[in-house]
């Protein structure tokens, strides 16, 4: 039922064999044929090339060689010309550290040898005591291993810049090596405080150039021709021979000259009986060849008859079966109708196919979207046999899901929508390729920015491992894909049934970007205790009214908060909405700004940390943020309150109170409308400002109105509390006599007694 049709049958080609076998004698013997009849011209061709070719390949050894010593004799030149290290050990200054400045001379022609594999040694001599200095050591001249050369050097008179080539050795423990030799006089360029002697390994020179030299096929011999010593090429060994080679027509046929190095490079080609004898045999060939050739044609025309029968029963074979899309008109020839004919079954076959591929992969995808989510309820035997038809192995004993989640930030929304595609294509494959190690990995796209993953594997895997890859491919797709990716992982589940567990579990990870960062484990999250939101809800607003009540304390308390939030592992929503939940408070409180431009001003301040709090994914940022914002509105907010604009607001407020108290009416509403205060901010503007609220306020005037006319006039009391403010007698003596103790009327009398004399 679930079985896929297969159609990758090997076939064995015994027809392409049986074909290959008839024609292949024929083939050899007239190739055989016409190869030694050609052989005579080629052969000497051959050698004309080779003697060609020989010459090319010397002068590009001597060529190469003397580009490698130039090039170090360049080095040295520039390293002595501004080496100071090198200046102050041949001039000596008593007052100088000597043994520094032997240190650093020491470091410099140390680092000078390893510029070039081929520099065997370097070495100076300073005139004025006699002591030369090495990479390793100082020692007096009458002590150095080559002193009798330094002492021929002093006072020579050399044209050449490179000496002859010599046996050297810098101590009694090395064995002695070719060398050729560089000196240069200090001061440049004919000095006489020293001299700097560039050792070269000729042996590390030649056998750098010189790679491969067949004795029977090529020869070169390299000499110097001031001595006539014979270089060894493969390893630059001095062979003291008399002079140099003559050249002889079988061997040496090239000489080359190098008058930098003073070298002559010899080569040539050894030539062998070999030629002969194959010139000999050839020209017996040429006459069996003919023969040979005129059979040879009998027989293929012979065979090629043979051969066609098969192609003669297909096309009758393919004669007899109907093609419908099999054009009409006539072939060109037999050939290019068998070759329609396949073409029509070909493309046939491949609708039907791309039908059923179609189908199996709907279904795969369907398969494993009821998968994770955990509707599929099948049996144990009936998912095996799921999924064995979607390939999936149902052999593995543990699997591990994890989502993928593309950041929707503005490089990706402004994607067009084939790129999208082209960019998801490119992620799926390149985490496929990373995991691959780890078992067998399912892919699929769950939503439009989110991929899910699911590891099958037979044995658990190392958390570091994965959570390591994990990162790896965070890293990998922001620098080469541009995309801004987090990953949450579940749980290991133990049965293919709990991989929808782990499904969830990885989707609540990604609920934590903020703390854990790009990779989020669930195994992290498992452990958390839940904390009380309402604490972290009063916190928060004592925080914010610290901050525009001018309070230094707000910072720590901010910080402590954040710190809180990190050691109680809050989710992404839980901290956004604690700090929205502040943001809102201090949106309040600059609405009650009378001042338009201070308003618009702190009310930008919030908004921009409310956006902010709502895009930010990383928990440094947002706490910074939050601690800036905070810290730009307390300054603004205090500015505002210290301005002049805010005391003319309070003075008249306050004499608008003084002079309407005694207005029934009067109330924070009609305030606030006529100042153009929110009633919230008038309200805490008396608060702040006269320690009392406004009612308290305005209640003050009245009694203090109140008692001035109880005493100074014989109003009655129904007539006074009409004066002050208050619309029935009645409320205005239960205030009065809440405030004073005592109705009005009594006040009265007892302001009254008070007044007058004793009788």
């Amino acid at each position: 039922m679930f079985q896929r049709s297969r159609h990758d049958m090997p076939i064995v080609k015994k027809g392409y064999k049986r074909m290959l076998l008839s024609y292949l004698p024929l083939v050899f013997v007239a190739i055989s044929a016409v190869v030694f009849i050609s052989f005579i011209v080629v052969t000497d061709m051959t050698v004309r090339e080779a003697e060609r070719a020989d010459r090319l390949s010397t002068r590009q050894i001597a060529g190469t060689i003397e580009a490698s010593v130039q090039d170090i004799e360049r080095t040295v030149l520039q390293e002595l010309a501004v080496n100071r290290s090198l200046y102050s050990f041949l001039n000596a200054d008593p007052a100088d550290d000597e043994r520094l400045i032997q240190y650093e001379l020491s470091e410099d022609l140390q680092k000078l040898r390893e510029s070039s594999p081929s520099i065997q040694s370097v070495y100076v001599y300073r005139a004025a005591d006699g002591k030369v200095l090495t990479e390793r050591e100082i020692v007096p001249l009458v002590r150095f291993a080559d002193k009798e050369f330094v002492a021929a050097q002093l006072h020579a008179d050399r044209t050449q810049k490179w000496l002859p080539v010599r046996m050297f050795r810098d101590s009694e423990l090395n064995r002695p090596e070719a060398v050729t030799s560089y000196i240069q006089r200090f001061p440049l360029p004919l000095g006489s405080d020293g001299i700097v002697v560039v050792n070269v390994n000729v042996g590390q020179l030649v056998g750098e150039t010189v790679t491969y030299n067949a004795d029977d096929l090529s020869i070169l011999d390299i000499r110097d021709s001031r001595t006539g010593a014979r270089l060894n090429p493969a390893n630059g060994v001095i062979d003291p021979a008399a002079s140099a080679p003559a050249p002889d027509r079988n061997v040496l046929s090239f000489a080359q000259q190098s008058p930098y190095l003073g070298w002559t490079f010899y080569s040539g080609i050894q030539k062998g009986p070999l030629s002969a004898w194959v010139s000999v045999i050839s020209y017996v060939w040429v006459g069996i060849g003919v023969f040979v050739l005129a059979g040879s044609l009998f027989a293929f025309v012979y065979m090629a008859k043979r051969n066609y029968r098969p192609v003669e029963l297909l096309l009758a074979r393919i004669q007899q079966f109907p093609l419908q899309q099999l054009p009409k008109q006539k072939a060109a020839d037999e050939f290019a109708y068998i070759e329609r004919a396949l073409e029509a079954l070909v493309e046939t076959n491949r609708k039907h196919e791309q039908l059923q591929q179609d189908g199996w992969t709907a279904g795969k995808r369907q398969f494993i979207r009821d998968w994770l989510d955990g509707t599929a309820t099948v049996d144990s035997a009936e998912w095996q046999e799921k999924a064995a038809y979607f390939e999936i192995p149902p052999e593995s004993e543990f699997c591990q899901a994890a989502i993928v989640q593309v950041e929707g930030f503005l490089p990706w929304q402004r994607q067009e929508e084939r790129e999208k595609r082209l960019l998801k294509f490119s992620l799926a494959n390149y985490i496929l390729e990373q995991l691959r190690e780890f078992g067998h990995l399912e892919t699929e796209w769950i939503e439009a920015d989110k991929l899910a993953l699911l590891i099958l594997r037979r044995e658990r895997a190392s958390e570091g491992d994965v959570a390591g890859k994990l990162n790896e491919i965070v890293g990998w797709t922001g620098r080469h894909l541009n995309l801004r990716i987090w990953i949450g992982t579940g749980l290991e589940a133990v049965s293919q049934a709990d991989a929808a567990v782990s499904f969830r579990q990885a989707f609540e990870a990604l609920g934590y970007k903020l703390l854990l960062g790009r990779v989020a484990a669930y195994a992290d999250v498992s452990a958390r205790r839940q904390p009380s939101a309402f604490a972290y809800y009063q916190r928060m607003a004592e925080c914010v009214q610290q901050a525009y009540g001018r309070n230094d304390g707000w910072s720590g308390q901010a910080d402590a908060i954040f710190e809180q939030m990190k050691a109680d592992l809050l989710a992404d929503e839980e901290i956004k909405s604690i700090i929205l939940h502040g943001t809102a408070l201090l949106l309040e409180e600059a609405e009650c700004v009378a001042d338009p431009e201070v308003r618009s001003r702190l009310r930008e301040i919030v908004l921009s940390l409310q956006r902010l709090t709502e895009q930010e994914t990383r928990m440094a940022s947002l706490q910074a943020a939050f601690a800036e914002r905070l810290e730009r509105f307390s300054f603004h907010y205090a500015n505002y309150k210290k301005s002049n604009k805010y005391q003319e607001t309070i003075n008249r407020v306050k004499r608008h109170i003084e002079q309407h108290f005694n207005d029934p009416d009067l109330s924070l509403t009609q305030i606030s409308e006529m100042f153009g205060l929110k009633p919230k901010y008038a309200s805490q503007l008396f608060k702040d400002e006269f320690g009392m609220k406004f009612v308290d306020f305005v209640v003050m005037l009245r009694m203090e109105e109140a008692k001035r006319r109880l005493v100074a006039t014989d109003d009655p009391v129904q007539d006074i509390a009409l004066q002050v403010g208050y619309a029935t007698p009645i409320s205005f003596g239960r205030m009065f006599k809440k405030l004073e103790g005592v109705p009005p009327g009594d006040y009265r009398k007892m302001k009254l007694r008070a007044t007058q004399p004793n009788s």
